[in-house]
């Protein structure tokens, strides 16, 4: 069913629901939404270099529904790709902030974690898809990048099925055994991993799978200091949560609540994330929805 509801209203009251508790959160995905009202109630100050473009995060949100459709399981395979609330959030506030100095974007880095099931794939299938074809940047170089190739193989292989099943991004977007690219921009996509590193990428996007199963900080060091040379780069990591507290995923999800809790200043930064307080009683149904924001849609509660 297609929803009638402009965005801006749908993300608002998603952002009402969490704060009020009428959607069930952790504190982790209550502080984002603390901070994008904050934001935006900052705008116009000397002390706030950003605005938000709500034409722009509109035209990606969008996006979603009108150029992608899903390819697995049976209740959503062949409908267009229509973004949940929580997703809308997501979206809206990476594409919708931007620098006052320049209009490029005020987010570089997104640390997106959830549990699973959660259509993580999807997702990240959508970011890159963005990022070829309507992200306005001549040459992009999007990355895939996971632990093995088989990993990130399953992240890359959602977006050839996406592409193949819109008429629109088959005539734009070409597919060649493991690349997709758009001749017009001199664009591409690709996969890379931990097993089989590239050499001297030049990324506008890396999105990273499963950023917990990373053995060590290399590919993720080498591959998000390379975007230097472009204009308006984008991080994004999509993980569940990992258990070693050596890893770069743990990095990440310390630095995200020193950024919660304003130890840290850091407006690149946007964290999303989906999880159970550590004071939680995990066999709680009610406890669960926290971890997972899909709950109900692509994950049963069985």
């Amino acid at each position: 069913m297609i929803c009638m509801t402009p965005t801006k209203q749908r993300v608002d009251k998603y952002v009402d629901d969490v704060l009020d508790g009428t959607i069930v959160a952790g504190k982790l995905a209550i502080a984002a939404c603390k901070r994008h009202l904050a934001d935006l109630a900052r705008q116009g100050t000397d002390e706030f270099p950003y605005y938000f473009d709500e034409g722009e995060a509109d035209d990606m949100c969008s996006f979603f529904p009108m150029a992608l459709k899903h390819s697995k399981g049976a209740k959503f395979a062949g409908h267009p790709f229509h973004l949940e609330p929580w997703q809308l959030f997501i979206i809206w506030s990476v594409y919708g902030w931007k620098r006052i100095s320049d209009d490029t974007r005020r987010f570089r880095y997104a640390h997106l974690s959830f549990g699973r099931k959660n259509g993580k794939s999807t997702l990240a299938a959508g970011f890159a898809l963005i990022g070829m074809t309507i992200d306005r940047e001549p040459g992009a170089e999007i990355y895939i990048a996971a632990t093995k190739k088989d990993q990130a193989g399953c992240v890359f292989d959602e977006a050839v099925r996406m592409r193949g099943s819109s008429a629109h991004l088959s005539g734009i977007v070409k597919h060649h055994v493991n690349r997709l690219f758009v001749t017009e921009t001199h664009s591409f996509c690709r996969i890379t991993a931990s097993d089989k590193p590239l050499d001297g990428p030049n990324p506008h996007y890396v999105i990273f799978d499963e950023l917990h199963a990373q053995p060590d900080r290399e590919l993720w060091d080498v591959m998000t200091t390379s975007t230097g040379a472009r204009r308006q780069p984008l991080c994004v990591a999509l993980t569940t949560a990992g258990y070693d507290r050596q890893s770069i995923c743990w990095d990440i999800w310390r630095y995200a609540i020193a950024v919660r809790d304003g130890a840290i200043s850091d407006p690149t930064f946007l964290p999303a994330i989906y999880a159970a307080d550590p004071e939680d009683d995990w066999t709680s149904e009610k406890v669960w929805r926290k971890a997972n924001p899909n709950l109900g849609i692509s994950v049963k509660l069985d």
